[in-house]
């Protein structure tokens, strides 16, 4: 049973911590109250001591584990990445401005919801299932580095229009994005200078990533756990209607997101891979970078930022579960059309695996028939040099031929642990010829 729960229990850690840290904070809150109650002045400024450390070493730990490598070559593809950013940082965070105006109860969930549509896409998740769904995992990496860096400086002042539109909500974007700044920007940049630094260390967080991984996330939901904890009072006085509206809220919201970015990426016309990148990433928002503003806003009243996050949790689980039955489906096979040309793509595929049976079929039988018959393979009826590439045993004859270059490459390969066969491209008309001077 341990060896089919642990599995389960990493994939959906920070799904299950969530919900976990929800109940411990609703049921018994003390404690999440006193961690959250101690503060520390920076240059003029309040931080939140517990919840500074954490978000710290959340993107301390994100800029460790980044590897960058592909990010250049995704680059290229500069339509994709364009209304990448322009849709995660533009168009999405405007929908703030027609959830504020819906009749949430109380009016913090629709404050909550617009901070949320307002950050970046996803930290983690998002590559993760742009990769397992067989989506452009540099194109989405590209996307979240970018985007969350940049974001540091169109947030602020998006969430400052959005909130403002109608509450009167006095607050410093300057001084939010400096926050921003010292607790992701930094940390971020010196993980990743961190990783660079010695070569041991690149190597110990490519082989810890995952470990790394949970971490962050059981950061994250121990920011929940005492963000929750202090407004567990006005969480529980809301009604089961108010609650199960706001559950629709962010499922409404996804939905939205996902028609907005199908019909615009359908229209790019480009590839499925990144197809599938752009409609996940620009769907999505990250659940970190939204509770780190909320927690560096003003709070009007006692319990305000713990309705804030709410929404947000609710949403950021909302959008896993729905993009986790995409991806489901675009790994089971499902010919949806996604993308350019994604049927006529799927059919030659399956027309090449067909045509190679029936070619494979054809070398036998025209090898079988030159031979018997005795004719030269050269000779002009032959219509071109037909290859096969195959096992060649150890006792062949035709083994001498394979190159000097080509035996180095094989043995280098074979000391480094490799067992396959040794294969080379040997032509039908050598094989021919090798038989016919053997006696054939």
């Amino acid at each position: 049973m341990s060896s089919k729960v642990w599995p389960f229990l990493k994939k959906n850690f920070l799904p299950l911590g969530l919900v976990t840290a929800a109940t411990v904070a609703m049921v018994y809150p003390p404690p999440g109250r006193e961690v959250q109650k101690h503060m520390v002045e920076v240059n003029g400024n309040d931080y939140k001591l517990v919840s500074s450390c954490l978000i710290f070493l959340i993107f301390l730990s994100s800029g460790f584990t980044l590897k960058t490598d592909d990010i250049m070559k995704a680059a290229k593809n500069y339509v994709a990445v364009g209304y990448g950013f322009v849709a995660i940082l533009l168009i999405t965070p405007t929908l703030g401005f027609g959830i504020m105006k819906l009749p949430f109860k109380p009016k913090a969930f629709a404050s909550g919801l617009s901070v949320f549509c307002a950050v970046p896409t996803t930290l983690s998740s998002g590559v993760a299932l742009v990769t397992q769904g067989g989506g452009n995992a540099a194109l989405a990496l590209l996307l979240t580095v970018g985007t969350n860096l940049l974001g540091i400086l169109t947030v602020p002042f998006a969430v400052k229009l959005v909130l403002d539109s109608e509450e009167d909500f006095d607050f410093d974007a300057l001084s939010l994005l400096i926050k921003l700044a010292i607790t992701i920007l930094a940390p971020l940049i010196l993980g990743k200078l961190l990783r660079h630094s010695h070569q041991a260390l690149g190597k110990f967080a490519k082989e810890k990533k995952q470990k790394f991984s949970m971490a962050n996330s059981l950061c994250l939901v121990l920011i929940v756990w005492q963000t929750l904890s202090k407004a567990q009072p006005e969480v529980i006085d809301q009604s089961a209607g108010d609650l199960l509206l706001l559950v629709a809220g962010g499922i409404g919201i996804h939905i939205a997101f996902l028609v907005f970015n199908f019909i615009s990426v359908s229209l790019l016309r480009v590839e499925q891979p990144e197809y599938r990148a752009l409609l996940l990433c620009t769907s999505q928002k990250t659940l970190p970078i939204a509770v780190t503003v909320i927690n560096f806003l003003p709070e009007p009243y006692e319990g305000y930022h713990g309705l804030l996050v709410v929404p947000c949790v609710v949403s950021h689980l909302v959008q896993i579960l729905i993009d986790s039955v995409i991806v489901s489906r675009w790994m089971g096979g499902v010919e949806s059309g996604m993308g350019k040309g994604g049927r006529k793509r799927s059919s030659d595929r399956k027309s090449k695996r067909s045509d190679s049976r029936m070619n494979l079929v054809g070398l036998v039988e025209t090898a079988s028939s030159l031979k018997e018959q005795k004719i030269d393979p050269m000779q002009t009826s032959f219509d071109g040099r037909v290859g096969v590439k195959a096992p060649l045993p150890q006792d062949h004859p035709l083994r001498d031929k394979v190159s000097t270059e080509f035996r180095d490459r094989e043995t280098s390969r074979v000391e480094n642990g490799g067992t396959k066969p040794v294969e080379i491209q040997i032509e039908l008309v050598d094989i021919l010829r090798e038989d016919k001077g053997d006696g054939e």
